[in-house]
């Protein structure tokens, strides 16, 4: 999640010191907590992961594909909701978002760092291939259009309720993204954050610039699986164990797995987390322990969320 024009207007009033601060702070700490208010008491909220300057980024796990569309969703309707508080201080900011899907512990790692007095504070963090996917996808999000990576467009297609809890997934010619497909196109997957009655002229811009109505779920499905599997890594089959509809591991991954697992605890003994023939200090100890327990993850496939997850969602 990403505060559009942002730069913009921290630099509109020169001369007063941080008159942008209220406006800031009140986003940072006013939209995490509107969009938990909008998961009901048995579901589970994405989490805060980060900040990044004018960003927040929240991370969800994902343990039915059905999640996903439903994270979409709630993400979907806060933006719109507090889109009206941001533009109280200025009309021109906006907000805009991404979401994508990683998977763990094989294509991607999760790291829990401890830091601080005692190593008393924990500090989660992601990071792969599908990592640097996401954020540099959500580069190219406007107010209007979330966008969202291959591997989420193929789980929301896929998914066969209708209603509140499935968004429509738009598709246009992808663009590149630096350092992603060795320069091919990445395709651009969105789904719609509506704007108000109010908002006349962005409405009709809705209806002049775009198609009025999205490609069927089936043909996005077929494009996005012959996608990811004519241009491979670091797209990948998202698979959750267990799931109704995308259990099916990719072709490949036990061994893939044996291998994530062996250089885990190649570089990490499960004696006492110290890596072989060096010294560490008591804090590298615990990282190593920490990253050392990633070997014995099950073979689901989390996803984060900036925003979006993640999967993370953005």
């Amino acid at each position: 999640m990403d505060i559009a024009g942002s730069t913009a207007f921290k630099s509109s009033r020169r001369g007063e010191v941080q008159p942008w601060l209220p406006t800031l702070y009140r986003f940072f700490s006013e939209f995490p907590i509107q969009l938990a208010n909008r998961y009901q008491a048995t579901e589970e909220c994405p989490r805060l992961w980060k900040t990044l300057g004018d960003e927040i980024v929240f991370v969800a796990e994902i343990a039915d594909h059905r999640q996903v569309s439903m994270h979409l969703c709630r993400f979907r309707d806060a933006v719109s909701s507090y889109r009206e508080v941001i533009k109280e201080a200025d009309k021109k900011l906006d907000l805009k978002g991404a979401a994508w899907l990683a998977g763990f512990p094989v294509g991607n790692a999760m790291l829990t760092l401890r830091h601080g007095a005692g190593n008393a504070l924990e500090m989660e963090d992601f990071v792969g291939p599908s990592i640097d996917c996401g954020f540099r996808l959500s580069k190219h999000a406007s107010p209007r259009k979330l966008v969202i990576s291959v591997e989420t467009a193929l789980v929301v297609a896929g998914t066969g309720h209708k209603g509140h809890d499935k968004p429509a997934v738009h598709v246009e010619r992808g663009e590149e993204l630096k350092g992603i497909l060795g320069g091919r196109p990445y395709p651009k997957l969105w789904i719609e954050v509506p704007f108000k009655d109010s908002e006349k002229l962005h409405k009709l811009e809705e209806t002049l610039f775009d198609p009025p109505h999205p490609p069927a779920d089936k043909d996005v499905f077929d494009y996005c699986k012959l996608f990811i599997q004519e241009y491979g890594s670091p797209l990948f089959q998202p698979f959750i164990a267990g799931d109704s509809d995308f259990s099916e591991q990719p072709a490949g991954y036990e061994g893939d797995m044996e291998t994530a697992c062996a250089l885990w605890k190649n570089l990490v003994p499960a004696g006492d987390g110290e890596p072989k023939g060096k010294s560490t200090t008591p804090p590298e100890q615990q990282v190593k322990r920490e990253i050392a327990k990633l070997a014995t993850i099950p073979s689901g496939q989390p996803t984060t969320k900036k925003a979006p997850k993640s999967s993370r969602g953005r």
